[in-house]
C-alpha cells in the first residue's frame, strides 16, 4: 500500500483519486475550503459506483511528502505551485493538457524524480465531490528525470486491470501525440460550441480540423497521416462528449489554450495561420468571460 497524493480537485484528479483509493491511502489536495469540506463530508462519488470513495482531504498549503504525488492542476496554475512541489520528497507525476508545462518544468532544478503522463479516460465533474466517468482507457506515463527505478516500481504497484498505467519509452512522443488531438479537438469544439464528433461530421469544421492537424504535425515533427487517424478515432469514440476546453468556456473559466495551441505557436519555425487564429479566437472568448460578457 502506497501513500498517494493528488493535487487538484478537477474531473481527472478526482477520477484518479477515486480509483486508487481502493488499494492505497489517498490524500486529495485542493485549493478551496468549500471543496475541502464537501469532499470530507461526502467522499468522491462516481456515478456508476454504489459507494463513495473514501479519501483524506487537505488544502494545498498543507502539502506533505507522499510516495507518489499526481499533479492534476491546469497548466496555468502550475507556475505558482512549483516552489511547493520542490519542497516535498515525492515521485511527481504531471498530468496536464498540452505541452506548455514541460517548458515550465525544464526551467527548474529538481531533486525529485519526475514522470509525465496523459489520461485516456473521460471524466466529467458534476459538483465539488461528484464525477461521471464518460470513457475508459488508461493512464500513459513516461520517465522524465531522477530515479528510473523509483518510477518503475511505483507504476508497477499502482497498475491495476481496472485502472491501468502504461509505461512509454519516450515522453516527447507520448505528449506530442496527445497534443495534436488536443490542438485539433479542443479549440474547434470550444469556438463553435459543438461536441467532439462534429469536427468530423460538420462539412465546414472538417477542413479546419485537417489544417490544424497539419500545422501541429509540422511543428512537432510527427507523421500527419498517423496523427489524423488518431484524431479521427478520438473524435469518433468520444463523439457525444464535450471537450474540457468547451466546458471551461461554458463555465467562464480560463482555458488551457496557452499550453496547447500556444505551445505550437511558440515552437513554430514557419507560419501556422489556422493555429494562430484559434489561439487568438480563444483569447477573445477568455477575455469576454473575465469581464462578465
Amino acid at each position: 500500500m502506497l501513500h498517494i497524493g493528488v493535487i487538484g480537485g478537477g474531473a481527472v484528479g478526482l477520477l484518479i483519486a477515486a480509483h486508487l483509493s481502493d488499494q492505497h491511502r489517498v490524500t486529495v489536495y485542493v485549493r478551496s475550503a468549500n471543496q475541502c469540506a464537501k469532499l470530507e463530508e461526502n467522499g468522491i462519488k462516481v456515478s456508476s459506483w454504489e459507494k463513495p470513495a473514501h479519501i483524506t482531504v487537505r488544502q494545498i498549503d498543507e502539502l506533505k511528502n507522499e510516495d507518489i504525488l499526481f499533479v492534476c492542476v491546469k497548466q496555468y496554475q502550475l507556475e505558482s505551485l512549483l516552489p511547493k512541489l520542490k519542497r516535498v520528497q515525492s515521485l511527481l507525476v504531471f498530468l496536464q493538457n498540452g505541452m506548455g508545462h514541460v517548458d515550465l518544468i525544464k526551467k527548474e532544478q529538481w531533486k525529485n524524480s519526475i514522470v509525465l503522463a496523459t489520461c485516456e479516460h473521460g471524466s466529467l465533474k458534476r459538483n465539488e465531490f461528484s464525477i461521471t466517468q464518460t470513457g475508459f482507457g488508461k493512464i500513459n506515463t513516461a520517465f522524465y528525470c531522477g530515479s528510473y527505478e523509483m518510477y518503475e516500481k511505483a507504476i508497477e504497484k499502482i497498475n491495476e486491470t481496472t485502472f491501468p498505467f502504461e509505461n512509454f519509452p519516450d515522453w516527447y512522443e507520448m505528449l506530442a501525440h496527445k497534443l495534436v488531438a488536443n490542438a485539433v479537438i479542443n479549440p474547434l469544439t470550444a469556438l463553435f460550441q459543438i461536441p467532439n464528433g462534429e469536427i468530423l461530421t460538420n462539412p465546414d469544421v472538417l477542413p479546419l480540423a485537417k489544417q490544424l492537424c497539419h500545422e501541429a504535425c509540422l511543428v512537432l515533427d510527427l507523421v500527419e497521416k498517423e496523427e489524423w487517424e488518431n484524431v479521427r478515432t478520438i473524435a469518433t469514440v468520444t463523439k457525444t462528449n464535450y471537450s474540457s476546453m468547451l466546458m471551461d468556456t461554458k463555465n467562464k473559466r480560463k482555458t488551457e489554450i496557452d499550453g496547447i495551441s500556444g505551445f505550437i505557436l511558440t515552437h513554430a519555425k514557419t507560419k501556422v495561420p489556422y493555429t494562430e487564429f484559434v489561439y487568438h479566437g480563444m483569447k477573445v472568448i477568455e477575455s469576454r468571460a473575465m469581464v462578465g460578457e
